[in-house]
């Protein structure tokens, strides 16, 4: 169980730094605030949603044989 709960962990880390690249990577766009509008929530979607695919497949996918 520790070892599912410690690559659920290493892969969470993944996910902020990507996270975290694709918020603060800088964009050449006229209008900032469009960017910041949809870049931003986007993201969060995205990070969200593979968290919840982390969790799943840490709790509920069956890895031995």
């Amino acid at each position: 169980m520790l070892v599912k709960i410690g690559r659920l962990g290493v892969r969470a880390i993944i996910a902020a730094a990507i996270l975290w690249l694709i918020a603060t990577a800088p964009i050449a766009a006229l209008d900032w605030q469009l960017v910041v509008v949809a870049r931003v929530p986007i993201a969060i979607f995205i990070f969200i949603a593979y968290i919840g695919k982390l969790l799943y497949d840490t709790f509920f996918y069956d890895r031995t044989n």
